[in-house]
């Protein structure tokens, strides 16, 4: 029960925040784990290459043995696909 008053809560956070992720394979992890400290903006607003991603998302969940190492790639993945560094 637990689990599923603080999915809602986390789920009605992300959609006041007026934050729309875009679709795509590790959309709903991104959801899960990073919005879970997080408001989504602290994310979207950025663009990063791949590697900074990697950087960025290794140093957030350090400390976060719960989350596997091929979730942490899906994560990245997802967001230097969605969330690309400009090109100058």
């Amino acid at each position: 029960m637990g689990v599923r008053i603080l999915a809602v809560l986390v789920c009605l956070a992300f959609g006041a925040s007026g934050q729309s992720l875009p679709e795509g394979d590790g959309k709903d992890l991104v959801e899960a784990v990073c919005t879970a400290c997080h408001d989504a903006s602290n994310f979207t607003t950025k663009r990063m290459t791949k590697p900074q991603w990697q950087a960025k998302v290794l140093e957030m969940l350090q400390e976060c043995p719960d989350v596997t190492q091929p979730e942490r790639e899906k994560i990245v993945d997802y967001l230097a696909k969605n969330f690309p560094a400009v090109q100058k």
